[in-house]
């Protein structure tokens, strides 16, 4: 008699069946078709929020890094350097002038890879991801050298070159605008803040940054 129940509780018992297991792969796969080519087009003003994003999370680390250091961090865009592969978008470095006093402080990179200040970070944005351009000389546009740089003091504040204050923002843009209208820019404030703002495309050159 209980083998016999045993036997009745084991035929009460019931699986999947294979359509069953057919439908639901099919519906699942309808949904793939239908959501990843929504993934794939949203993936460029991903790349460029997350590039927006991992520069701030930069500039923060050059803060801490000067203060615990006691010494000037440097960020230079496009960096006039010796050539890497693939190329790099900017360089993070200790700026002490490499041995020259004169040197130190100026938001240039001194020296090679090998003999020179130190390097903190080679940084690279995805291909995906354009710096539509820099500028930190708000205090004197177009004063020259290091447009392209800005950096904190061992006091955790903006650096001052020849009497200029250096601060102002970094800009993207995705490589291919077709399927994002947003841009996105990295504000480095004249107190040594560092922010992340975004605009749309649809309200053109002037429009408000949030």
């Amino acid at each position: 008699m209980y083998k016999k129940r045993i036997c009745q509780v084991y035929q009460n018992q019931s699986g999947f069946s294979l359509i069953e297991l057919m439908l639901v792969v099919g519906i699942f796969g309808i949904l793939v078709a239908i959501g990843a080519p929504m993934v794939i087009n949203d993936l460029p003003y991903w790349r460029m929020r997350s590039a927006a994003r991992d520069l701030m999370g930069d500039f923060q680390t050059a803060k801490l890094e000067a203060v615990k250091r006691g010494a000037n961090i440097a960020i230079t865009f496009a960096p006039d350097v010796p050539p890497r592969n693939p190329p790099l978008d900017y360089l993070m470095f200790v700026d002490d002038g490499a041995g020259v006093p004169a040197n130190a402080g100026n938001l240039t990179f001194e020296g090679d890879f090998a003999i020179g200040e130190m390097v903190l970070k080679e940084g690279r944005f995805h291909p995906d991801v354009v710096l539509n351009g820099v500028e930190f000389l708000q205090d004197a546009p177009g004063a020259g050298v290091g447009d392209n740089a800005v950096g904190y003091s061992s006091r955790g504040l903006p650096i001052v070159v020849a009497g200029v204050l250096r601060w102002g923002s970094a800009y993207f843009q995705a490589a291919d605008m077709s399927h994002t209208s947003t841009f996105y820019r990295v504000v480095f404030s004249p107190v040594g803040g560092v922010s992340v703002e975004r605009r749309w495309k649809e309200d053109g050159a002037g429009g408000n940054w949030q």
